[in-house]
């Protein structure tokens, strides 16, 4: 969200947020988004997929954001597919400026789809040793996959200097370069969270 946000106030060009972490998505809830249409609207109307059909699903956010939202409940998740999610892609990448897509860890059909689509993946992870664990095996597996390095983007999250593991051991340990690091603020992010409101606006 914050990175939707910020793209939207630098730029101050169109924008889309998909949602797709299907099963339990948090788009509506960090955005302050009161019940709407989700993906789940898309899917009983696959062959029907276009700009009118999203524009119908899609709810703008007051910064002039698109938001596709992830269904309400898990049960209606099942009914999102892989070829939803590319359509939709596809469908906004022609329509909009930017797509930023919110995305859950795993390799199933769905997330290779979104990130064969995509231009730039960020790679979010924290300082604990079991985040820096699953970032090693998910570039490891992401090479095999034929992914080329700078198609993906460190983000070292909730940065510290008490963690006691310092920025450069996590970036010798990953063989690879964290390009960016967002300061560790608590108080302000969980401010940010219950209050519907994305901690750049």
């Amino acid at each position: 969200t914050n990175v939707a946000m910020a793209i939207r106030n630098l730029t101050n060009k169109q924008v889309a947020l998909i949602d797709a972490s299907l099963s339990f998505g948090d788009v509506g809830v960090m955005m302050n988004v009161a019940k709407s249409k989700t993906f789940s609207d898309i899917a009983v109307q696959p062959h029907l997929l276009d700009r009118d059909l999203l524009d119908d699903i899609m709810v703008t956010h007051s910064s002039g954001i698109r938001l596709l939202l992830a269904p309400s409940t898990p049960q209606e998740s099942e009914t999102v597919s892989a070829e939803h999610l590319r359509a939709a892609v596809t469908v906004l990448s022609k329509s909009v400026d930017y797509v930023v897509i919110d995305t859950r860890p795993g390799f199933d059909d769905t997330m290779l789809a979104l990130m064969d689509q995509s231009d730039i993946l960020l790679l979010v992870l924290t300082m604990e040793m079991t985040a820096i664990k699953d970032t090693r095996q998910f570039l490891e597996i992401a090479e095999l996959l034929g992914y080329p390095d700078e198609k993906i983007l460190l983000v070292l999250n909730r940065f510290n200097n008490f963690s006691g593991i310092p920025v450069g051991d996590i970036a010798e340990n990953l063989k690879r370069q964290i390009e960016y690091k967002v300061p560790d603020e608590p108080a302000s992010v969980l401010r940010s969270v219950n209050e519907g409101s994305p901690l750049v606006s």
